[in-house]
């Protein structure tokens, strides 16, 4: 799985927990509609979206994408690391 899948999941995870409230009114109100969900559903879907796009807008996935290569490059230090001590004590 490539990193930005990773990282693109993780912060779609973290927006929807932050607006599952407006994302639950969305849901109510498209529940048994069809075609007028269009037009009948707007100001939920706009109230959503402008909540979820705080989330994941461009500055919010770079950071987390940066944040995610940071944190796999500290943890591949530290298994290099371990794996140098190993191989000192054998």
């Amino acid at each position: 799985v490539a990193l930005l899948d990773v990282v693109r999941k993780g912060v779609y995870a973290h927006a929807f927990k932050e607006c599952h409230e407006l994302a639950g009114l969305f849901a109510d109100c498209v529940a048994g509609r069809m075609l007028s969900v269009v037009w009948a559903c707007r100001p939920e879907n706009h109230a959503m979206n402008e909540c979820l796009h705080q989330y994941t807008n461009k500055v919010k996935m770079d950071k987390a994408y940066s944040d995610e290569e940071d944190r796999l490059a500290v943890k591949r230090a530290a298994e290099k690391s371990a794996a140098r001590e190993k191989r000192a004590a054998s």
